[in-house]
């Protein structure tokens, strides 16, 4: 027999949410959960506190579940004073569960009022494993799902996988919780979405990882060459679920976009971790092992996602122009124009420093012994960094 796993929801002081598993325990955070295919028998919760360090003080708690694994991932305010929890779900009609499972594991969401009483929940997936990562309450009072899937078109999905495995998955439902649109988002190769938000201007921008090259709805090649890692994946739709634009970013190893969030001028910050260093898009060396990296992008005059450029960009342009290499592709000698003095720092792609050297002026280095590929070099007194290719 199978242990039941539940989910319970606490309230401490006035605005201050905790949910965790019971039973079969999994480590839960209020944004996220992390199930990585194994259960956990230590339980463990991730509280935020309201105010300042006050001892939190238990005001309601409300379980959650059915008859067979239900994890929680997400959970969001309402307009009305009461909250929306959701993850996925393998139990059938039992519980708290009204619905049976379509499959596998299924979206599962669970609507409560300000004083936890249950008002609806909502069993959405097809035929095999639905993970759902992210949620929100939209602007018309509806709410925007998203997650990732392995199923074709069966129970409520109406459209089949893109490649040979797992693509974003995204649902939009009514004020009512009736489905208004699915949409399936992704490439040849595995997708994960992992947060969505509706925009100031009613669209929907998706963030997760992707090891998926130029395919269906992905642009963009891997940042490795289509080697073995995953890079950032930021999608949009329009309020009906269309597709609008795709952006990759990444290096050349592993990165892992967690976040999304939109800034002023039509601008969004992507955040997630890598263990790179200077490589494609990412500028800094890694600082160890794994690092947070966090992205600025904007949507253009022309509908496209792009890096931003940095507030500075008008100095870091002036910078640039003042720190350049020649000639490029490069086989021997490597000439740098310089004003002024400062350091040079030359690394490969993994961010291994291959050099350091202090310059007054125009330099040159040799580069003869090093083997073809593609290096950075950057002034440290400016921050400018200039890719270079050495060719043989």
């Amino acid at each position: 027999m199978k242990a039941r796993s539940t989910i319970t929801l606490m309230v401490l002081n006035a605005v201050t949410f905790c949910l965790f598993g019971n039973n079969n325990d999994v480590p839960l955070n209020l944004i996220k959960c992390c199930v990585n295919k194994k259960l956990y028998t230590t339980l463990f919760a991730f509280i935020l506190f309201a105010s300042g360090f006050a001892q939190p003080v238990v005001r309601t708690q409300k379980d959650l579940g059915g008859n067979d694994l239900d994890f929680f991932t997400a959970m969001a305010l309402t307009k009305d004073g009461g909250r929306i929890a959701g993850g996925y779900s393998l139990s059938n009609i039992s519980g708290q569960k009204t619905e049976n499972s379509r499959g596998a594991f299924d979206y599962w969401i669970v609507k409560l009022d300000s004083t936890n009483k249950i008002e609806f929940d909502k069993t959405i997936g097809g035929s095999k494993n639905d993970i759902l990562t992210a949620l929100q309450q939209t602007n018309d009072g509806g709410y925007i799902l998203g997650g990732w899937s392995n199923s074709g078109i069966s129970g409520e999905k109406t459209q089949n996988q893109r490649g040979i495995s797992t693509d974003y998955w995204i649902v939009k439902m009514d004020a009512i919780h009736t489905i208004e649109w699915d949409r399936t988002v992704g490439g040849n190769r595995d997708d994960y979405l992992q947060h969505i938000e509706q925009t100031s201007k009613g669209l929907y921008i998706a963030c997760g990882y992707s090891w998926s090259n130029r395919s269906r709805e992905k642009s963009e090649n891997t940042r490795d060459g289509g080697a073995a890692y995953n890079d950032y994946w930021v999608v949009m739709l329009d309020a009906k679920g269309r597709y609008r634009t795709d952006k990759t970013i990444g290096s050349v190893t592993q990165d892992w976009c967690v976040s999304i969030k939109e800034l002023p001028k039509n601008n969004f910050v992507i955040g997630g971790y890598t263990d790179a260093g200077i490589s494609a898009d990412k500028t800094e060396p890694s600082r160890g092992s794994s690092d947070y990296w966090l992205v600025t992008l904007k949507f253009n005059s022309v509908g496209a996602l792009e890096i931003a450029e940095p507030e500075n960009s008008k100095i870091s342009k002036r910078n640039k122009s003042n720190f350049s290499v020649y000639p490029n592709p490069v086989k021997d000698i490597l000439y740098i124009q310089n004003v002024g003095k400062t350091t040079v720092t030359l690394t490969d792609q993994q961010g291994k420093t291959i050099l350091t050297k202090t310059i007054n002026g125009n330099e040159a280095i040799n580069v003869s012994y090093l083997p073809a590929g593609l290096y950075y070099l950057k002034s440290n007194a400016t921050g400018a960094t200039q890719k270079i290719t050495i060719a043989k």
